[in-house]
């Protein structure tokens, strides 16, 4: 009777212990144009089992040996080159993904976000402001679509959306996000956005 009661509080305290969160990743490095292959072992002329795109996120960890990685990917699972993958971007209720690095051409022009605040700059230009976010709420019906608004500047609010084929027209750099810069004057800029390297 004992042994019992020993195996119920042990069940109990075991499971008031939090699960480890498992490693998610996310495809970095590949062109949008382009795929990341999935093999059956973790070698180059191993058999390719999916072809992941260059968007992929919020990819399970399961396993690191060397130069390559376990993983599962919706219902497959294999194994892909570590140099390809980079840690997951997390939302978490309200709050946008930060930091972020976004850009947008003809005309030139960069807003990089910290917690608090955003950079915003226009080459060619005198403008060169620390914007103060005022407000960032999640779309109430999307949570990887978000609006921020600024308390002064010539920037009055962003809106940024996780789209995985932001392309800046430019490059073959893989975006994340595409962003709406809307500015006090009532002109519009879109651009893209990508964590810091």
């Amino acid at each position: 009777m004992k042994s019992i009661a020993a195996l119920a509080c042990l069940l109990i305290v075991l499971s008031l212990v939090p699960a480890q969160a498992q490693e998610r990743a996310q495809v970095v490095d590949v062109p949008s144009w382009d795929t990341l292959n999935m093999r059956a072992e973790p070698k180059e002329d191993a058999p390719i089992i999916r072809a992941l795109p260059s968007y992929a996120s919020n990819i399970e960890v399961m396993e690191r040996r060397d130069d390559w990685v376990k993983v599962r990917y919706f219902d497959k699972e294999g194994w892909v080159a570590a140099r390809f993958l980079g840690a997951s971007l997390t939302y978490a209720g309200n709050e946008p993904p930060m930091p972020l690095e976004c850009r947008g051409t003809e005309p030139f022009w960069s807003l990089v976000f910290d917690k608090k605040t955003a950079l915003y700059r226009e080459i060619g230009t005198d403008i060169d402001e620390r914007l103060p976010i005022t407000d960032a709420r999640a779309s109430r019906n999307n949570l990887t679509a978000w609006a921020m608004t600024f308390g002064r500047g010539t920037v009055e609010r962003v809106v940024l959306a996780r789209d995985p084929l932001c392309s800046d027209g430019m490059s073959d750099t893989n975006f994340l996000f595409n962003v709406i810069v809307i500015r006090r004057d009532g002109e519009v800029r879109s651009g893209c956005c990508n964590p810091p390297r």
